[in-house]
C-alpha cells in the first residue's frame, strides 16, 4: 500500500515506461524521463486538512483508466488516484521517481493548484507540443529560438511546467518548450523540487 503522507501538493511525480512511445520519448529528448505528472489534493479534501487526499493532475494519452474527477477517460489533462497510477506503474514495469517541492505550499497556495487544475481537466493533449519538445530531429533549435507559447492544449511536461510557474517555483518564459528529462532538470537546478527518490 502507497503511503500518501509523502506525497504533497506540488511535488512532481516523473514515469520511465518501455513501451514503443516511452522509449521514443526517451530518445528524442535524450533523457531518461519519459513523463510527468503534478501532485495536488482533491477538491472535496483540498480544505479540509486533516482530509486531503494527494492525487496526481496530468496530460497524457496512455490512461488505463478512467479519470478520477469526471468518472470516463479522457485525452488530454486528467487526474488519478496516487495508489492506483503507482500500482499500474508497478505493474507494467514502469520506474516512477518523486521529486518533492522543495520549500511547501502554504494552504492558500495549495488550494490555488487545486482549482487551476480543475480548471483545466479535459484540455485536449498537444501532440504538435509533444513532437516540438524532443531534442534530436532540430528540436534542439527550438529550445534557442524564443517561440510562442500555446497553452490551449497540454503535453506533460508542459501542463507540469505552467504550474509551477503559476505558483511562482519555476522561473520560465515559455512553458511549451520543455520535455519531461529537461523540465525535471531544471527544477532541481533551480532549486524548486529537491532531487528525486525512486519510488
Amino acid at each position: 500500500m502507497t503511503d500518501l503522507d509523502q506525497f504533497q501538493a506540488g511535488d512532481v511525480l516523473a514515469f520511465s515506461g518501455h513501451n514503443s512511445l516511452s522509449r521514443m520519448i526517451r530518445a528524442t529528448t535524450l533523457g531518461s524521463i519519459s513523463h510527468v505528472g503534478i501532485v495536488a489534493y482533491a477538491p472535496s479534501f483540498a480544505s479540509i486538512k486533516a482530509w486531503r487526499r494527494p492525487i496526481i493532475y496530468e496530460s497524457t494519452t496512455q490512461a488505463k483508466r478512467a479519470c478520477y474527477r469526471v468518472n470516463y477517460h479522457v485525452s488530454g489533462v486528467q487526474a488519478h488516484s496516487i495508489t492506483w497510477r503507482l500500482a499500474d506503474a508497478k505493474k507494467d514495469g514502469v520506474r516512477v521517481w518523486h521529486y518533492p517541492l522543495t520549500n511547501p505550499l502554504t494552504d492558500a497556495e495549495s488550494d490555488t493548484l487545486t482549482w487551476w487544475c480543475e480548471d483545466r481537466l479535459g484540455k485536449p493533449y498537444d501532440y504538435w507540443g509533444a513532437f516540438n519538445a524532443r531534442t534530436l530531429g532540430f528540436g534542439w533549435l527550438r529550445h534557442l529560438m524564443r517561440s510562442r507559447e500555446n497553452l490551449d492544449s497540454y503535453q506533460c511536461s508542459e501542463f507540469v511546467a505552467d504550474a509551477t510557474r503559476m505558483l511562482g517555483r519555476f522561473a520560465t518564459a515559455d512553458a511549451s518548450k520543455w520535455n519531461p528529462s529537461s523540465l525535471c532538470r531544471v527544477l532541481v537546478q533551480q532549486g524548486s523540487v529537491q532531487k528525486p527518490r525512486k519510488i
